[in-house]
């Protein structure tokens, strides 16, 4: 997949013409949710780093159905939009997990690296901003430190950890986990509603919870900036599965959810891109998990 926006590139070795914009773009598909509504809201932790503070939201477990495709309309997660590499639309088992409200912000970076030397005015600055300019080694780097802050100010127990979310976890949570709808983008299937995208931006970065939440209260899933996920990149695979790690090794790691320069496709809750560890792009930061 190779996509580019008007100054960026998200570099990756697959050869997919039928892009539009992005090596992460395309990846679409409505995920059906197997689990039962309820109108209990989720809980909220929340969390401080150096005086700075930050919310997990709570996503309980469950099954859906990940993928797309666009070949049959009777089938699950029937898409036209859908590319061959979005299936098999195949089960999937989650156990609970949190996850964080925003994207990591500016000012949560800083508070954790003591740092802001990937941040600028031209492309956008303030500590409600999400990050970007951040590669995946050092967004690994980051939840190392938010770790050893964590840990030792007692506010994680030693069990429980922070780390990127699996791809199969920021699916589920995008499409609002056991309280989800079956909306196309993150809370909704207006992207105008939920998300930050090309045609809505102005090419601008935004300040995170501008747009409306979805079903579990996260906000901009959908748009803004794109977001590593731990999974290296890889086929889905045809059977049920538990917990979903990915590939064991690779060359590319997954990328979610879509960003302020690229098109409406990649804010689809099932849009997939890959790219290469140490890229970095305006478009581009992480959210975090805890387990």
């Amino acid at each position: 997949m190779d996509f580019t926006e008007k100054k960026d590139k998200f570099v990756n070795t697959d050869n997919l013409n039928n892009m539009k914009k992005v090596s992460i773009l395309p990846i679409a598909a409505l995920i059906a949710l197997s689990g039962c509504n309820n109108s209990t809201p989720p809980k909220v932790t929340t969390y401080q780093v150096n005086g700075f503070f930050f919310k997990m939201i709570d996503v309980n477990g469950g099954k859906f159905k990940m993928g797309a495709q666009a070949t049959d309309p009777e089938k699950d997660n029937f898409d036209t939009l859908a590319y061959d590499y979005e299936g098999p639309v195949h089960k999937v088992v989650l156990g609970d997990f949190s996850m964080g409200e925003t994207e990591v912000t500016q000012g949560l970076w800083k508070a954790v690296m003591k740092d802001s030397s990937h941040f600028n005015s031209e492309n956008g600055l303030g500590d409600n901003m999400p990050v970007y300019f951040i590669s995946f080694n050092e967004a690994l780097q980051f939840i190392s430190a938010l770790n050893d802050s964590l840990h030792a100010s007692k506010q994680l127990t030693e069990d429980k950890n922070v780390s990127l979310p699996t791809e199969a976890q920021w699916e589920y949570a995008a499409r609002g986990g056991n309280l989800g709808n079956n909306y196309k983008h993150s809370g909704s299937d207006d992207v105008e509603e939920v998300g930050w995208y090309e045609e809505n931006s102005d090419d601008k970065l935004h300040a995170v919870m501008l747009k409306k939440p979805n079903e579990l209260g996260i906000y901009d899933l959908s748009g803004n900036v794109w977001e590593w996920c731990s999974d290296f990149k890889g086929d889905y695979p045809a059977c049920k599965q538990k917990d979903p790690t990915g590939p064991e090794k690779g060359s590319l790691h997954v990328l979610r959810g879509g960003g302020y320069g690229y098109d409406l496709h990649g804010c689809r809750n099932t849009c997939r891109g890959y790219n290469v560890a140490n890229y970095k792009d305006r478009n581009l930061g992480f959210r975090i998990v805890i387990k």
